[in-house]
């Protein structure tokens, strides 16, 4: 890097962002062009007039002349450095501001698939990390190098009109003074990239482990997470060491050259005063220059670690700014208008990657003013149907119509200004009651708000708070319950006044009796409105008008609770998975009956007489969410038998990660070859929500079938023979992806990598 100019890549990187200001910055500019002249020529000058024309001739008629002109010309300097600096702070933070707006606009208007991919604390620290080294950069890195620039064309332009020959040999350091920075300042750069990356990997590990921390305690994971850190963090140490002795480097050696040279320039100025070639003002104030010449190579140098740091954090955010949205409105997209005829997906073909497809030629209808449910077995792609409604992503193949419009004609704003979601998370803003729901519809009247809140069946609790309306929910809205959290998310949504409501699982995470009331709330609000509500759960389907049942990404099925009852070939065994558990309306108790455990592949053989037995012996546990139930390892004792909620299954891999297997829900069951063998357990199962499971000890299964070897035996086989079918049945190989194969729960207990860990039959 020159020292005479900061980094051309730097400099049209600022450039870019100082459209705008083009003015102010030409300003400030020329404020630090006056300055450094006052700076840089005012004392050498004022030394040589003092020495040569007052002192040494003994002239004190030029003494106050020459005194009240200083002190003018210091006044003049400190108006002009005040509104030098003022100025100077303005446009930085002006386009500081300009850059976060920019990120913030950028990344709101970014693909859903985006932050998808992106960790949070990445983005995040563009606007900590990042914009705290561009700050640096303008308002250290930038002053300095102004100041410098400036100071040394000045004192090289006084230096050759006081003594051309020894200004030649003064600026003959220069070119050697450039040698350090030139050699190591690229590789200076690199390291302070590098170091930047790392610390923003550092900052997501801390954010993502911290964010975990309830699942840190249940898994006692502490001390793993803490080596992990203490690797990175050593890393990271031997990064920002080795990128801060560059930039010392960087900075020193031009130092180090000057004051060599300024040394020579002294002695050889002494040595022309002494053979009267030179004055004693001349060479005080040669000296002074070349001094100020030194400081300005200095401080020229001292700033290139803050302007390759604040390269380093803009090519860092440009690389953000430049990645483009994957769904984009077309030149002169449509505006779409309340639903009138009906919502269609016509062939839908998507997939989240080419290696993953979600969806396979879907087709269904939604007429307006239907309440319908869109249910399946976990991973059929219930919830990627919402997202392609809303447009969160673009189909692959295929069309989805809005009153016969596709969806890529209409413009993203006005298609989901038709419709209002409630999601199974809901984000409650750290805000009031009043801007929470507000965000759906900022001009909405008092009337309007309370109206919302009373459909939602929540205006009587805000009511009763001290601050009404006004109330701050705190973060996450802690201060209010999981059903109320809820609720406010169905005001938000009815405040929108919407011709569609789309419901994405927005009872899963409550509890039964929450769940119900939640549910009756729905029902009601919905009518006259066109409802889609993906569910797991199929107690919500019961009165929906259109039950569309898929399976692996395509429509199975359609019709009514009752017809598919009667006629349905996937439905009937989605809903005997659920009914026959019995969940108390305060979620204290659950119960399952001898029917629902016929289901259950390894208890088909028993008898009614023993089922009935067995049903009674099922012991009901509840866990809050992020609850360990079983560990990876554990002695395996129990089988296990969801009533209502959520767990994700686990295994650990070489490294040390976890690695998410599969989400377990409402009438899925797990451990089920412990009822016949003392195996560990090959995977961990955590709750995600509250959740409620039944459970019974082997011993009292063994106790069951105890006196009857024919019968224990053919249970193993059983065993042995379904897991045979889940895993090679399919045409999958042992070493598939996990997740696909947990489709059968009782694989948890076999799905190691390497084959069948303790399978009797295989």
């Amino acid at each position: 890097m020159s020292l005479g100019t900061a980094p051309p890549s730097l400099v049209s990187r600022y450039a870019d962002h100082v459209r705008g200001h083009g003015r102010a910055v030409v300003v400030v500019i020329v404020l630090f062009c006056l300055t450094s002249a006052f700076e840089a020529g005012l004392l050498p000058l004022a030394f040589r007039a003092l020495i040569d024309d007052v002192l040494t001739p003994r002239n004190d008629a030029l003494l106050a002349p020459l005194l009240a002109g200083l002190i003018a010309a210091g006044i003049a300097y400190t108006v002009i450095v005040v509104m030098r600096d003022v100025l100077h702070a303005r446009v930085s933070h002006a386009l500081l501001r300009s850059i976060r707006h920019r990120l913030y606009l950028h990344f709101q208007h970014q693909s859903v698939g985006f932050h998808t991919r992106t960790q949070t604390a990445g983005l995040l620290a563009h606007f900590t990390t990042d914009l705290a080294v561009v700050e640096n950069g303008l308002i250290t890195g930038a002053k300095r190098a102004l100041i410098a620039l400036f100071s040394l064309l000045v004192s090289a332009g006084l230096l050759f009109a006081l003594e051309w020959p020894l200004a030649l040999l003064a600026l003959a350091g220069l070119p050697l003074s450039t040698i350090g920075p030139w050699l190591l300042g690229s590789r200076a750069s690199r390291a302070s990239r590098a170091v930047r990356q790392e610390q923003a990997l550092l900052t997501s590990r801390i954010h993502e482990d911290l964010a975990a921390h309830p699942t840190v305690l249940a898994f006692g994971m502490q001390d793993r997470l803490l080596a992990r850190f203490r690797e990175h963090l050593t890393r990271f140490y031997h990064m920002a060491t080795h990128a801060q002795v560059l930039g010392f480097m960087v900075e020193r050696t031009p130092n180090v050259a000057m004051l060599i040279f300024n040394l020579v320039v002294l002695a050889v100025g002494a040595i022309l005063v002494a053979r009267g070639s030179m004055t004693v003002g001349s060479l005080v104030a040669f000296y002074t220059l070349s001094t100020g010449l030194r400081f300005s190579v200095a401080n020229m140098a001292s700033s290139a670690p803050h302007l390759m740091d604040a390269d380093a954090a803009l090519r860092r955010m440009e690389s953000a700014l430049a990645e483009q949205p994957e769904v984009t409105d077309m030149p002169g997209a449509g505006t779409a208008t309340p639903l009138s005829e009906a919502i269609e997906f016509d062939r839908v073909e998507f997939g989240y990657g080419a290696d993953r497809p979600i969806l396979r030629s879907l087709s269904l209808r939604v007429p307006r003013g239907m309440f319908c449910t869109v249910v399946g077995p976990s991973g059929a792609g219930k919830s990627t149907v919402i997202a392609l409604l809303l447009r969160f992503f673009d189909v692959g193949l295929g069309t989805v119509r809005w009153d016969g419009a596709d969806l890529r004609q209409l413009s993203q704003v006005s298609l989901r200004a038709q419709m209002a979601v409630v999601f199974q998370d809901n984000v409650v803003f750290n805000a009031s009651v009043r801007d929470n729901l507000t965000v759906a519809l900022p001009d909405a009247t008092e009337q309007q708000i309370r109206t919302a809140l009373r459909d939602a069946e929540l205006l009587d609790h805000i009511e009763s708070l001290a601050d009404g309306l006004d109330t701050m929910l705190g973060e996450r809205g802690v201060h209010l319950s999981g059903g109320q959290r809820q609720r406010l998310a169905i005001a938000r949504a009815l405040l929108r006044d919407p011709s569609v409501l789309v419901l994405d699982e927005a009872t899963s995470a409550l509890d039964s009796g929450t769940e119900a009331l939640i549910n009756e709330t729905l029902h009601r609000i919905s009518r006259g409105r066109t409802v889609i509500c993906v569910t797991h759960r199929l107690a919500t389907a019961v009165n929906a008008d259109m039950v569309f049942v898929l399976e692996n990404g395509s429509l199975a099925e359609a019709g009514s609770h009752e017809a598919l009852l009667r006629s349905g070939r996937l439905y009937p065994g989605l809903w005997a998975k659920q009914d026959g558990i019995t969940v108390s309306a305060d979620g204290d108790w659950a119960t399952v009956d001898a029917t629902r455990l016929r289901a259950v592949p390894l208890l088909r053989e028993l008898s009614a007489q023993q089922l009935e037995t067995l049903a009674q012996q099922f012991h009901a546990e509840s866990f809050q969410a992020e609850r360990e139930i079983v560990r990876e390892g554990d002695p395996g004792d129990r089988f296990y038998l969801i009533a209502r909620g959520e767990v994700a299954v686990s295994t650990r891999l070489a490294d040390g990660s976890e690695r998410r297997l599969a989400l377990l829900r409402d009438g899925d069951h797990f451990g089920e070859v412990a009822l016949l063998h003392d195996r560990p357990r090959t995977a961990t199962v955590t709750t995600t929500c509250p959740t409620i499971v039944l459970s019974v000890h082997r011993r009292q299964f063994l106790a069951l079938i105890e006196g009857m070897p024919d019968l224990h035996e053919t249970l193993s086989l059983e065993a042995g023979r379904h897991l045979k079918e889940v895993l090679w049945g399919r045409g999958q190989a042992p070493h598939a992806d996990r997740g696909q194969l947990i489709g059968r729960p009782e694989v948890v207990e076999y799905s190691k990598c390497s084959g069948v860990s303790g399978c009797t039959s295989a």
